[in-house]
């Protein structure tokens, strides 16, 4: 019996843990990064898109709506990014000034097209691209990469639904009822 008990122990801790929030996103980020990685290694031109799982890991979220509303954000950020290096790399190369005016340009674009807390990313994505000789390429494959990491962030939370902690949200809620409870008495009692 206690040999049993021994090997039921971790196994029931690792059950208990699996309904860990951190865990459990963990796990799911983890899936749609390599599944992004994996797809886009096929369909990039790029030798090492980590474009696709980054986008997928930044992607998936704890519920559902955010995640969508984060992958359409992060979707613009980046093509807007991809825009203002296009229209760099026509004028300018690259050089101190053109990677100051790049990132400046890129904030800017960031605000003007509402992509929230993505507004860094735009000019992220403009300096990456502008920092390659081939553009067009690089440029496209970066916007390939960010759209198949975006899908498969949204597919990933599609098929491994985020679970709903209501436990935990009512456990909490308990705790500050009793909470307030405890600190009314004790502001009655000093009244």
């Amino acid at each position: 019996m206690q040999v049993v008990r021994e090997w039921t122990s971790p196994l029931v801790r690792f059950l208990r843990r699996h309904r860990d929030p951190v865990v459990v996103q963990a796990l799911r980020s983890t899936v749609a990064a390599t599944i992004a990685y994996v797809i886009a290694k096929r369909l990039s031109p790029e030798p090492v898109p980590l474009t696709a799982p980054l986008t997928a890991l930044l992607v998936v979220q704890v519920t559902l709506f955010a995640t969508l509303t984060t992958s359409i954000r992060r979707v613009n950020s980046v093509v807007a990014g991809v825009v203002v290096a296009i229209a760099f790399s026509l004028l300018v190369g690259l050089t101190w000034w053109s990677l100051a005016l790049v990132i400046l340009a890129g904030l800017g674009v960031g605000h003007l097209v509402r992509v929230d807390e993505f507004v860094a990313e735009v000019a992220i994505s403009a300096m990456l691209v502008l920092g390659v000789t081939t553009v067009g390429s690089t440029a496209w494959a970066r916007i390939v990469e960010t759209l198949i990491g975006a899908v498969v962030g949204m597919g990933c939370n599609l098929l491994l639904a985020p679970p709903v902690w209501t436990e935990h949200a009512g456990e909490s809620i308990d705790g500050l009822a009793r909470r307030m409870r405890q600190l009314m008495l004790h502001m009655g009692d000093e009244v």
